[in-house]
């Protein structure tokens, strides 16, 4: 089904907030009661998923409501909940949550399934006294679903003691069953997300807002359809031509330490630098030349061209301070510059050729002494 197959909701405006917010069904039920997911939209681009959901809750044989609203990232990931309007949360006896049990509840909700427990607990006691041969040989720890009703005390319904840091206090049942809504559909939407949002539409907005939750996942979709070697690294090359600076900062953070060496990479990131680029731009380059390995002929080229780009004199040298070995026409291409640079720039030139005339043949001594 395309991505706007299905009916957006009419679209709701905030006096205090001027961001167009609409939504979008997607068909993806939590439970059997009809509590659907929707794809929420900001100002037009995909933001969040969220279910406004009631479900009851039963517990010593009495239900009682629940009204929670659970938001997700688009990559099926937990968010946050809220409640509507004047509605609240109860544990037994009808006893309101407090600020720590809403704290606490969104902090369980962001962890592992609390519904999986050690097979050593003290919920297998009576299988332990079946078998004695089992607890003086017990066998490696073993995850295993456990069953709501075996996390309580049969007297007093009191959650076992080594089940109550994955619960709310009194709120057992509450806890299990929102656990399950806020994360037992993850898949479900991460796949929602691959059909219909995986598009030239979104892509850059996917990648660009890391608080959604599918950058990787989106370089890795977009990567896996290209041929030859190297896809994910001319896939970032290519995002790199889009002229976003927003983007351009996301692919330097995504390259990996040994694409430095790929030739793909070599040639993008020097037409980058030498084009029309924005300087944020050009102090990222600087720096993946700094951090990484780069070529003799990135070196040599850099060192002809230290007047042009003189206000990125201090990044400049830190590509050359972390590289062990220069190529020989460096220190003659930063002599000749030498006399041609703002006095403070010269200062500092010296001395750092000063610093590093141990690791020097003995004419780029010989010139570098020349400078005094």
């Amino acid at each position: 089904m395309g991505l706007f197959g299905f009916g957006f909701c009419s679209i709701m405006m905030f006096e205090d907030d001027p961001q167009q917010i609409t939504s979008e069904k997607t068909s993806i039920f939590l439970d059997s009661l009809d509590n659907e997911i929707e794809l929420i939209y900001v100002n037009g681009k995909p933001s969040y998923y969220k279910s406004e959901i009631f479900t009851p809750v039963c517990n010593t044989g009495e239900c009682l409501p629940v009204f929670v609203n659970i938001y997700w990232k688009l990559s099926g990931a937990y968010l946050r909940y809220d409640q509507p309007n004047e509605k609240i949360l109860t544990k037994l006896d009808h006893e309101p949550f407090t600020e720590a049990d809403y704290r606490l509840l969104d902090e369980i909700l962001r962890g592992p399934d609390p519904r999986f427990g050690s097979s050593h607990s003290r919920i297998d006691r009576g299988a332990k006294r079946k078998n004695d041969d089992r607890v003086s040989r017990p066998a490696p720890k073993m995850s295993a679903q456990i069953d709501k009703h075996l996390m309580v005390d049969g007297i007093s319904g009191a959650t076992l003691p080594e089940l109550r840091d994955k619960f709310v206090p009194g709120a057992l049942y509450t806890t299990y069953t929102l656990w399950g809504l806020a994360n037992d559909s993850k898949s479900a939407m991460r796949g929602y997300t691959k059909e219909h949002l995986y598009t030239k539409k979104f892509y850059k907005h996917l990648i660009v807002e890391n608080h959604l939750g599918c950058r990787s996942d989106v370089i890795n979709y977009m990567s896996s359809s290209m041929q030859g070697p190297n896809p994910r690294a001319q896939l970032l090359m290519n995002l790199l031509d889009t002229g976003s600076v927003e983007l351009r900062s996301v692919v330097f953070q995504q390259m990996y330490y040994n694409y430095s060496s790929l030739d793909i990479v070599i040639q993008a990131l020097d037409k980058l630098f030498y084009g029309n680029s924005q300087l944020t731009t050009k102090k990222n380059i600087l720096s993946q030349w700094a951090y990484n390995s780069c070529s003799d002929i990135t070196l040599i080229k850099l060192s002809e061209n230290l007047i042009k780009y003189e206000a990125l004199f201090p990044e400049i040298l830190a590509v050359y301070n972390n590289k062990i070995e220069w190529p020989e026409d460096v220190v003659k291409n930063m002599i000749t510059t030498y006399p041609l640079l703002k006095e403070k720039n010269k200062d500092i030139l010296l001395l750092f050729l000063q610093n590093r005339m141990k690791g020097l043949n003995k004419d780029e001594r010989k010139m570098i002494k020349s400078l005094n």
